[in-house]
């Protein structure tokens, strides 16, 4: 079986996430998105999240966001800094943030 190398376009798409993690605060303004923008240099790649929200600002890049591998922890800490994959094949990853800043 031969293993296809995967484009930094399709990094966003397999990572996107967004995760409601409490009830809100009632103030509208709710994140609706996360993308993931990746930057590939060498051996390694370096991801940086964008949330997208529904009311202004409506973008915000870096989004604090906690970045996972595998399962994510009951308790995690959200961080702005880039997410540094080093390896040519990354793994399946995932972003998650709270929908209500």
């Amino acid at each position: 079986m031969k293993i296809a190398r995967l484009a930094s376009p399709l990094i966003p798409v397999l990572a996107l996430a967004c995760c409601t993690l409490s009830c809100g605060s009632g103030n509208g303004r709710r994140l609706q998105s996360i993308t993931i923008n990746a930057t590939i240099t060498g051996g390694q790649t370096q991801l940086v999240a964008t949330g997208t929200f529904s009311a202004s600002p409506t973008t915000v890049t870096p989004l604090p966001v906690f970045w996972f591998v595998d399962l994510p922890p009951a308790q995690y800490n959200l961080t702005t800094q880039p997410f540094v994959i080093k390896c040519p094949y990354p793994p399946p990853f995932m972003a998650i943030a709270p929908a209500d800043p």
